[in-house]
């Protein structure tokens, strides 16, 4: 694919497809910088989307996704180190 000028959905999903094939995954938005794609980085918050749209299309979870077993077990976790339950943050 040559130089994109005009970056969209699609686009930006047949970018990102080339990308995980080169690397083995889904980029992050740093590494895509790092990369030298800071264009398709820009293009998908110009287009109103974000990384985890990309990542749902995709089919992959989030990273650092949290649902309520995480959050109780970090919870336990803090009010064990600290003896209390946290109330603020340290």
């Amino acid at each position: 694919m040559g130089a994109i000028r005009i970056w969209t959905e699609e686009t930006i999903t047949i970018k990102l497809k080339e990308i995980m094939e080169e690397i083995g995954k889904f980029p992050s938005g740093g590494e895509l910088q790092r990369m030298g794609y800071s264009s398709v980085y820009s293009a998908i918050y110009l287009n109103g989307l974000n990384i985890a749209h990309f990542r749902n299309k995709f089919n992959l979870p989030l990273r650092n996704e949290w649902n309520e077993e995480k959050a109780i077990a970090i919870l336990r976790d803090i009010s064990a180190k600290i003896g209390e339950f946290p109330t603020q943050i340290y």
